[in-house]
């Protein structure tokens, strides 16, 4: 149907330029650095290697297996890809405090992941976070309404305590509660920016959009509104949707810099008695910007 209509996806794409290199069509490079490669499709890192023919050492891949947020399902053997004895493991975090990188290992403790090679490595790995300080704070909602009226209240606080807007980003799992998040900040009076609609140049706003959309980002504070968003539980009948959902939460959380505030909201089937109850905003707020209480 594609063919008839004359329209090609991506990976049809990728596949037709990765003809068009392996013909000599097309111009190579002597040195190829790849970002996020575990992100990639198999079609992709053979381009990107495709790209690279000449030089013994041309191409270069950077990735975090534990930060994968689409499925792969393929190795560097299958790419043509040989790392035996030419792969380093950088395990020096330069970006979070010791108190974020530990609440965001916590989350992804238990689960095996690959970096592109045929074993698969623990998920408890050790890092090392060069810098100590910075506050994960963790506050429960009754409901969606009262978790975007603490995410207010939040912002509001540490904005009057110094923060600036441009050091601070929202991060939802949908695009759907970003807009609701930036809807919420808008009527607060709140300058604000959606991250679709960020080039990387200074800009005094809040950012706000989905982790997705993040990635690579980092921010000096991370406001996750609703963590109860994600499929967190094995117990699913989809483990690997679970894995990827947990992945993607790991790295919504260690965009902070400096400070990581997330809300959920509570089931009534399973009341969360750990963190301090937000009523919902016809009954009061409550103090949402209490760290203790919510």
């Amino acid at each position: 149907m594609l063919a008839e209509k004359r329209v090609r996806d991506l990976p049809d794409v990728v596949a037709l330029a990765l003809e068009v290199v392996r013909a000599g069509s097309a111009k190579t490079y002597r040195f190829v650095f790849v970002d996020e490669a575990q992100d990639l499709d198999l079609q992709s890192v053979r381009l990107a290697a495709a790209l690279a023919p000449e030089q013994r050492d041309g191409l270069t891949l950077v990735g975090d297996g534990q930060q994968s947020l689409y499925a792969g399902g393929y190795t560097l053997k299958e790419a043509g890809i040989s790392v035996v004895g030419r792969s380093t493991v950088l395990d020096v975090n330069y970006r979070n405090t010791r108190q974020i990188l530990a609440a965001a290992a916590e989350l992804v403790r238990a689960d095996d992941f690959d970096d592109l090679e045929d074993l698969a490595e623990s998920g408890s790995r050790h890092m090392t976070a060069l810098r100590d300080g910075g506050k994960v704070l963790e506050v429960t909602a009754v409901d969606p309404a009262s978790a975007l009226v603490a995410l207010v209240a939040r912002l509001q606080h540490d904005l009057a305590l110094g923060l600036e807007p441009a050091d601070a980003a929202v991060l939802c799992r949908t695009r759907g509660e970003a807009s609701a998040a930036r809807r919420a900040l808008v009527e607060a009076g709140l300058d604000v920016l959606a991250l679709e609609d960020y080039d990387g140049s200074s800009v005094t706003a809040i950012k706000v959009g989905t982790v997705k959309r993040a990635k690579g980002l980092e921010f000096r504070r991370v406001y996750l509104p609703r963590v109860d968003s994600y499929q967190l539980e094995d117990g699913s009948a989809d483990r690997e949707l679970a894995l990827r959902e947990r992945r993607e939460l790991f790295v919504g959380m260690t965009r902070a810099r400096d400070g990581l505030w997330m809300c959920r909201v509570r089931s009534a089937s399973r009341p969360d008695p750990a963190f301090g109850e937000l009523q919902s905003p016809d009954r009061g707020a409550g103090s949402p910007a209490d760290p203790v209480n919510g």
